[in-house]
């Protein structure tokens, strides 16, 4: 075999090694990073983690104290650990991810979305009655943003809510559903970010409680 082909392949073999573990050990140290601004923010009771695919990710469950009942979410990841498939991970729009539903046994004010506007017009679509919902743009520090109600009078707090998020950049979704008493919120993560994020939302969804 000629000696540059092989010594090529053998550095393939190398780089493509040290990305398994490097990404792996990137992905597990950030689900841990989560985890615990997780548990800081919202004190559970009683909580599980369930793992995906091993470095790809975790589904969670937290028991709540009142007003809320139970959290659900998920944190998955990019796929790091692949040398050949994370540069096509980024091209196809693959992020670290965040996901969370908190549930409550009170009553809501309605349903309101605040998205990020190019991420509503990716997916906009599968919001299920949005032709009967009112829809507003909204500009914020330079990034474009899209409100969806039934009632006028969650507009406003939708705002407020934007307006203290650490990095609005990274909100792709926040709702309330009044129909199953439960709000979600989907964010692109960093170390920092989610205690930030959750920070500052947890004292405005009392906002969207009757």
């Amino acid at each position: 075999m000629n000696p540059l082909l092989l010594g090529g392949i053998i550095a393939l073999a190398v780089a493509a090694t040290g990305q398994y573990f490097f990404g792996k050990r990137k992905n597990k140290a950030l689900a841990g990073t989560i985890s615990v601004e997780c548990e800081r923010v919202l004190a559970p009771k009683d909580k599980d983690y369930v793992n995906i695919g091993g470095a790809i990710g975790y589904n969670f469950t937290y028991k709540l104290s009142d007003p809320w009942t139970e959290a659900k979410g998920a944190m998955t990841f990019a796929p790091r650990m692949s040398l050949m498939y994370l540069p096509f991970s980024y091209i196809l729009g693959m992020r670290d991810r965040f996901f969370l539903n908190i549930f409550t046994k009170r009553k809501l004010a309605g349903e309101a979305h605040l998205l990020n506007a190019s991420y509503y017009r990716k997916h906009g679509g599968t919001i299920e009655g949005r032709d009967k919902l009112t829809q507003e743009n909204y500009d914020l520090n330079g990034k474009s943003f899209v409100l969806l109600y039934d009632d006028p009078a969650l507009a406003e707090p939708l705002r407020a809510m934007l307006r203290d998020l650490p990095e609005p950049g990274r909100l792709r979704h926040f709702c309330c559903y009044g129909a199953n008493k439960t709000f979600f919120l989907f964010i692109e993560p960093k170390p920092g970010l989610v205690a930030a994020s959750l920070e500052a939302l947890k004292p405005r969804l009392g906002d969207f409680l009757r």
